[in-house]
């Protein structure tokens, strides 16, 4: 956006669906209607990375090994620094948002609790 002239220009390579958007680790992660979750880096527009995505996403987090996300449905997920997912947990039965909290650590906020995450192996 340029407040200037009121000029709009669309970020390349974000899907016409987009329905969610989320910043973590310098990528722009958006999820859609039909496509799951299109990662995109700033200014390129081949994603960096396509991704299943169980129901609406609920956040994303960068952390020292790579990226977690959460879906509203329960599950986290994680993606490593190539883009690619080596790993999936289910924590609750639903997740209302997701909050970093360190090199390995992320928050998540469930229907009924918080509950800390430790991702190291």
């Amino acid at each position: 956006m340029r407040p200037g002239s009121g000029a709009l220009r669309r970020l390349p390579g974000v899907p016409e669906q987009t329905a969610q958007v989320s910043v973590a680790g310098g990528l722009i992660w958006c999820g859609t209607r039909d496509r799951g979750l299109v990662v995109l880096r700033p200014g390129q527009a081949e994603p960096w990375a396509r991704l299943d995505l169980y129901g609406w996403s609920a956040g994303v987090a960068a952390v020292a090994s790579g990226f977690v996300y959460a879906s509203h449905l329960g599950r986290l997920t994680f993606v490593n620094h190539a883009g690619e997912q080596v790993g999936r947990a289910t924590v609750d039965r639903r997740i209302g948002c997701l909050h970093g909290v360190g090199r390995d650590r992320v928050l998540v906020r469930g229907k009924s609790e918080l509950l800390a995450v430790d991702l190291r192996p």
